[in-house]
């Protein structure tokens, strides 16, 4: 890979890397501390709500397209986004929740939440635009694997972090690194300069609107709609329900840290294979290998729970369910920064981030009944029936449009 290519995908990948780890640490690693200081079950439920703004990302991507800038959009939107992030996380390391009430937390977090998922659009749009086709599809695929590596960080070290030299050092590392990437985009610029510069400023006249119906006008989308939407949730839902699943088999919480630590590194190792031999198995061939690798995995969680398995069964499922979620997330992000039409990278691709969050909300919802009602063989049973017709519609799709999803739309 030559030396420009392989920059561009280290400054977009660092970029969602950090972005990424920052969201985790807000959502999962300080309702930790919170827990430790006395808050109650209510108030770190009601802080959760605090993430919604990744359900609103389509509204984010059309002020960047309408109220773009004549030249370098992408990379000044990112400045502009930053400076948002930045004043968050000041206000946050000011909020020490041993000091300060729930309210002035929940609106530090919330406003660095709102500019994190907004700059996560140009961020990604940028490496869309610079891109080719085929380097598109890797960098969507990297980013899935440095998101399990940030769900690591995030999840893990930071809280190790914030344990050993208090509130404010986990967000001064996220401050520096933020600093970081926006130096790395910065060399970017020029090349941004030099992509459609006159028909970035004229999309000034479209609105959100006509941007939105352009989008879901276009006939050969029509199976990717489906594909974005139900793909990944049931395997995603899957790894979501494995610490508690794993908990009810009497696993101790340290070897659930364990087993979720090197379930974190295999996906991430899946997905970064991947990307190094996308060349020889490009996203339609995955796509449907990948489908079927999701069932097999579901199957073995269901068959888990029909006895009590031993430790060894635990860990190839909990292995095998990593390998299939760092596929899974790899080729569907990546197929995704494929699908965004040219001049409208940052609208396409905030509206196809909201469906695809949309229903990797929705899908645990439904879950978390079914592991009530028929407990966890009706979970993953449930899981495993989608998993199915996922993989039968993934089939008809390519047997009807085989070279649909590698051809990028250029209205």
């Amino acid at each position: 890979m030559k030396r420009h290519i392989l920059y561009k995908h280290f400054a977009v990948s660092w970029s969602n890397f950090i972005l990424t780890a920052m969201t985790i640490y807000l959502f999962l690693g300080m309702p930790l501390a919170m827990r430790q200081h006395g808050w109650s079950g209510a108030e770190i439920g009601m802080f959760q709500l605090a993430g919604l703004p990744v359900l609103l990302k389509f509204f984010m991507g059309a002020p960047i397209e309408r109220f773009a800038f004549k030249q370098a959009n992408y990379f000044k939107w990112s400045l502009l986004l930053s400076v948002g992030v930045a004043i968050g996380l000041f206000l946050l390391s000011r909020a020490d929740i041993e000091h300060v009430s729930f309210s002035q937390v929940f609106f530090a977090t919330i406003l660095t939440s709102v500019f994190a998922t907004w700059l996560d659009i140009p961020v990604n749009a940028l490496a869309i635009r610079l891109l080719d086709e085929k380097e598109q599809l890797r960098n969507g695929v990297l980013r899935s694997s440095v998101a399990a590596l940030a769900s690591i960080v995030g999840g893990g070290i930071m809280i190790f972090v914030y344990s050993d030299y208090g509130w404010q050092a986990p967000i001064y590392v996220f401050m520096f690194a933020l600093i970081l990437s926006l130096i790395l985009l910065f060399l970017l610029e020029k090349q941004e300069k030099n992509v459609g510069s006159t028909s970035v400023y004229s999309m000034k006249k479209k609105g959100g609107l006509s941007l939105l119906k352009g989008y879901f006008h276009q006939p050969d989308k029509r199976w990717w709609h489906l594909i974005l939407v139900f793909y990944f949730p049931f395997i995603g839902c899957a790894w979501l329900f494995l610490k508690p699943t794993l908990l009810d088999f009497g696993v101790s919480l340290d070897d659930i840290a364990w087993l979720a630590t090197l379930g974190g590194i295999v996906a991430a190792i899946a997905s970064f294979s991947y990307a190094v031999v996308l060349k020889r198995l490009p996203g339609r061939g995955l796509l449907l290998s990948a489908s079927v690798f999701n069932i097999i995995a579901l199957y073995i969680m269901l068959s888990l729970t029909m006895a009590l398995p031993e430790r060894w069964q635990l860990i190839t499922a909990v292995v095998v369910l990593a390998i299939a979620l760092g596929l899974s997330s790899g080729v569907i992000m990546g197929i995704m920064m494929t699908q965004c039409r040219q001049q409208h990278e940052a609208f396409d691709y905030s509206l196809q981030s909201s469906l695809f969050a949309l229903s990797r909300m929705l899908v645990p919802a439904l879950a978390g009944v079914l592991l009530d009602k028929l407990g966890y063989q009706g979970l993953y049973g449930g899981l495993l029936v989608g998993a199915v017709a996922v993989t039968m519609v993934t089939f008809l799709m390519l047997r009807s449009s085989p070279h649909h999803l590698m051809s990028n739309a250029s209205q």
